[in-house]
């Protein structure tokens, strides 16, 4: 998608060699490892549940190692950097650390070096300093010191075109693309607790997702005709999961984007708000469905989630802790149901009842007629819904328990 760049870079300069520890004394430190991904952002933010739990009240995410970058992972931990300051919480935040050169060196490929720069390449394209302000107000009071300037450099270098174009001044203007969209913010979009009607929805997504272009590269990066991708897997995908962010009570803060995963060969659709979660949205239907106890039932929990739940509450609360995970992840199937609606409606006509009725339900199947995959985390579980041999799966496991919603639908793209 469109992005407005300055044309000049500045030159680049050594890394400012400042003491971490001097940075973030009195921070409880809680590194990310080399990856941020569900895997490790789930681990961190267990541990930060704890520690806040007990009075807490300083924390440091360590991103200073982060080689990879997780689209979905990087929106939800904004979501909960966003949450903790809510709760008064001071928050700190290091970025993969690289020295002051910007440009890739193809001597270089696959060094450790090589690799940070291309993390930051990657913050940089989606617009991360952005989205952090966003979530946390002023940035310098988040990143560290020594990297206020970390984005200075100028330009992006990979996965993007150039163009330019003329503003209403009729000044022309730099234009870099990747095909894809950056992260945005959906607060100004019609966000609270009310139901949303479809044509907000389609305003919202044709003023801001630049939508005819995200078509084009949509069909483009999964190997389709753009006229079958129009109303079976965009539209279905885009409006269901805005939908379903803007009508969560007391959500302050969502966020789209869209990015490719070519380590894992898939195209990634990640929305995230701070909202109250699906389990609890739903919780007095799901409390007097038929099927309740099934879906709870079907529930596993296996020792990898045994063991984050009791790192996250302690084993004086492990059982009661174990039952909420279980309750959480069956609300989430439940929610994925057909004919599970969120709220009644009027003024609709009956085809736009019946289509956003169908809610989650139609991106789950959508996503997985198409191949890929449907990630739903909220509340204290995440499940994942895909087909296996043919068959449709649901996969549980156990999520730190933090305000807000993930949606992450991910389709194989046309080349690995």
């Amino acid at each position: 998608m469109g992005t407005v760049w300055a044309t000049n870079r500045r030159r680049s300069t050594p890394r400012c060699e400042v003491l971490v520890r001097d940075e973030t004394e009195g921070f409880k430190p809680f590194n990310l490892g080399v990856e941020l991904s569900s895997t490790s952002l789930e681990a961190c933010l267990g541990r930060v549940s704890a520690e806040t739990a007990t009075g807490c009240r300083k924390v440091f995410f360590n991103l200073g190692g982060v080689r990879f970058i997780g689209i979905n992972s990087l929106l939800f931990l904004l979501c909960c950097i966003s949450e903790l300051k809510r709760r008064g919480v001071s928050v700190r935040l290091r970025l993969p650390e690289v020295d002051g050169r910007w440009d890739f060196d193809e001597a270089a490929q696959g060094s450790e070096e090589e690799r940070a720069r291309k993390a930051r390449d990657f913050l940089m394209r989606w617009e991360f300093l952005g989205a952090l302000e966003e979530a946390a107000g002023d940035y310098s009071q988040v990143l560290l010191p020594h990297q206020h300037d970390y984005f200075d450099p100028g330009l992006p270098l990979r996965f993007y075109t150039e163009g330019t174009r003329r503003n209403e001044f009729g000044e022309e203007i730099r234009l870099l693309s990747n095909d894809l969209l950056e992260i945005r913010h959906m607060t100004r979009g019609p966000m609270g607790n009310r139901a949303v009607s479809w044509d907000e929805i389609v305003k919202f997504r044709d003023e801001h997702l630049l939508y005819g272009r995200f078509l084009e590269a949509l069909a483009k990066v999964l190997g389709r005709e753009q006229s079958d991708l129009g109303t079976h897997l965009a539209n279905t995908i885009i409006m269901e999961t805005l939908q379903n962010a803007f009508e969560h009570p007391r959500a302050s803060m969502a966020m789209i984007a869209m990015a490719r995963d070519k380590r894992n060969g898939v195209f990634v659709v990640a929305i995230a708000d701070n909202g109250n979660t699906i389990p609890n949205t739903i919780k007095s239907r799901f409390q007097t469905s038929e099927g309740r106890m099934a879906l709870i039932d079907k529930v596993t929990v296996e020792d990898q989630d045994r063991s984050m739940i009791e790192r996250a509450k302690g084993p004086a609360d492990l059982d009661d802790a174990i039952n909420k995970y279980r309750q959480d992840a069956a609300a989430i199937s439940y929610a994925t149901q057909h004919g599970t609606t969120r709220k009644e409606r009027s003024g609709e006509s009956e085809g736009k009842q019946q289509r956003i009725g169908a809610g989650l339900y139609l991106v789950k199947t959508t996503a997985m007629d198409y191949g890929g995959s449907c990630s739903i985390r909220a509340g204290s579980a995440m499940v994942t819904f895909c087909k296996e041999n043919g068959e449709a799966i649901e996969r549980f496991a156990a999520a730190s328990c933090w305000r807000g919603n993930l949606i992450t639908v991910t389709l194989p793209l046309a080349v690995k």
